[in-house]
């Protein structure tokens, strides 16, 4: 499941309320995988996201 929430009103690409109109941070198909004993765990699967100046972006997982 993918959620975005900003406290920025604007749209990714456009810009935000600060004029910005470039990413300080742009990551791609991000993914990561750990392997256990039980085997390989995927972790994050093809995750893109755009952080702007002034957002607060964080990603969560079910451990916390």
């Amino acid at each position: 499941m993918t959620s975005r929430t900003s406290n920025q009103i604007g749209t990714a690409g456009v810009g935000n309320l600060n004029g910005a109109r470039n990413p300080l941070l742009s990551v791609r198909e991000l993914r990561t995988v750990f392997h256990a004993r039980e085997g390989t765990v995927v972790a994050v699967d093809g995750v893109s996201f755009d952080v702007y100046p002034g957002e607060i972006f964080s990603i969560v997982g079910e451990s916390g």
